[in-house]
């Protein structure tokens, strides 16, 4: 593929997957909200709410330490000019022991 194609198939993927979550995004809270969960249906719709958006952030913010998993023996330099957020990211986090605590489970 030429860069052009390559950036133009890239803003596609973007789009489309933010289409998608969207969606999802609005049927799923939909459903929530006319009870037609189990939790939603046995309690108040504003707790299934709640729920679910406290679950979603906890796992956004477990899915993110993963990737700090995954850079860790990697050599810094191999992306710091293709990846400079990637790499400010793994810089900061890198600065003390935060990733092996987080392999321990302290």
């Amino acid at each position: 593929m030429t860069e052009g194609k390559t950036k133009l198939w890239s803003i596609f993927q973007k789009v489309y997957s933010s289409c998608l979550l969207i969606f999802c995004s609005v049927v799923v809270m939909g459903l929530i909200a006319n009870k037609q969960t189990n939790l939603s249906d046995k309690a108040n719709p504003t707790a299934a709410f709640v729920v679910i958006w406290i679950s979603i952030v906890w796992l956004t913010m477990v899915e993110g330490s993963i990737g700090l998993v995954g850079l860790g023996p990697v050599n810094p330099e191999i992306y710091m000019h293709s990846h400079p957020v990637a790499y400010e990211c793994n810089k900061i986090a890198m600065k003390s022991d935060t990733l092996d605590r987080y392999l321990m489970g302290r």
